[in-house]
């Protein structure tokens, strides 16, 4: 079962085929975590597949690395008493922050078990739609890295050259079933300033020598011509994918 969503069916480029899940806001950080991992068992036993829009409080995400900063702790604890608390995530990178108007997608799904790891093709999964539906809304988006912007990767995307979204993926096995988990974190209309304000604080707390170049990132509202919120982005990209299909 995909989450509380709706049974909408949906079909991208690779002629996979997607039931729509909107689930926030999630209690906590690692709550929304522990659910794409729990949804991807779901896929492996159900073989339907899952495309998941979720949001989570207001937080600052960070790596294992990141935990072990000498002043780790210390940068943690005021970050929480200013209402930004710090979480932790298995995967690598570096500091991303979540606040208010930050949405991530999840696109879960089955794949061959003999075919070959192909980790460009599992992040254009998620990629893929999305710069085409911004396309369509006059919005030139693009994909690479954006140097100097927080969490930055070779599978960023960006818009008029200012990152908007950052990836992430993992593939497991269930009883023989590979099963992909394609992740975006997508700043929709989100103040990006402190966003990154955030994350250059923790890391001088922290004792990082990490440092986000100001005026790296962006967000989509920016970057439109009308305002867009989360919940109209989700309408509006959700229909363009039912549409195409």
């Amino acid at each position: 079962m995909c989450g509380s969503g709706t049974s909408t069916q949906i079909a991208v480029s690779n002629g996979k085929s997607f039931r729509i899940s909107v689930d926030f806001p999630c209690k906590t950080a690692q709550h929304g975590i522990a659910t794409d991992q729990s949804l991807m068992q779901d896929v492996a036993r159900s073989g339907v597949n899952c495309l998941r829009f979720w949001q989570v409080p207001d937080c600052l995400i960070v790596s294992k690395a990141d935990s072990r900063l000498p002043a780790f702790d210390a940068a943690a604890s005021q970050l929480a008493r200013e209402g930004l608390p710090v979480e932790q995530r298995n995967s690598g990178g570096t500091a991303v922050a979540q606040l208010a108007g930050v949405l991530n997608i999840s696109w879960i799904y089955q794949e061959h078990p003999d075919r070959a790891a192909d980790i460009s093709a599992a992040f254009h999964v998620s990629l893929d739609p999305l710069v085409a539906f911004l396309t369509t809304a006059g919005i030139n988006a693009t994909i690479g890295e954006v140097e100097g912007a927080y969490c930055r990767g070779k599978y960023d995307l960006a818009v008029d050259g200012r990152k908007v979204a950052g990836t992430a993926q993992r593939v497991a096995n269930f009883q023989g079933k590979k099963v992909i988990l394609s992740h975006l974190c997508l700043n929709v209309c989100a103040d990006f300033r402190r966003a990154d304000d955030a994350v250059n604080r923790f890391y001088r707390l922290a004792g990082g020598e990490v440092r986000v170049r100001p005026g790296s990132s962006s967000s989509l509202s920016l970057s439109s011509a009308k305002t867009t919120s989360v919940t109209s982005f989700i309408d509006e990209f959700t229909a363009y994918l039912t549409q195409a299909s």
